[in-house]
């Protein structure tokens, strides 16, 4: 019986140290999503045998995080930016390298 209960067991989550769960649906698909952190208690053996299996580097996993990160640094970019323009500093004095008026007027418009 023990070996049941070790194989299925009662599926309680586990006590991590970061426990995000949540589902979405876009269009007609639903998606769920897990993040999860702690500490790690398997065995090497199982560590090894479980990185074969599922890979982190297969082409879709390395798209997602690709376009994670272009979001990242998107979104990085246009607040330092905000913050220049929030905060007057002009790094290079009589240098526009953008149009910095069209820009404060299409993010007033956003904002707004």
């Amino acid at each position: 019986m023990n070996a049941v209960i070790t194989v299925f067991g009662d599926r309680a989550w586990g006590d991590h140290t970061v426990d995000i769960r949540g589902n979405g649906q876009w269009l007609k698909n639903k998606f769920y999503y897990v993040w999860l952190m702690g500490r790690e208690n398997r065995d090497l053996d199982r560590v090894k045998f479980e990185h074969r299996m599922r890979p982190l580097w297969t082409l879709l996993n390395t798209t997602f995080i690709f376009i994670l990160l272009l979001m990242l640094i998107g979104t990085l970019s246009i607040g330092l930016y905000s913050m220049k323009m929030g905060f007057g500093i002009d790094f290079f004095p009589g240098i526009d390298m953008l149009p910095d008026e069209s820009i404060k007027r299409f993010l007033q418009t956003l904002f707004e």
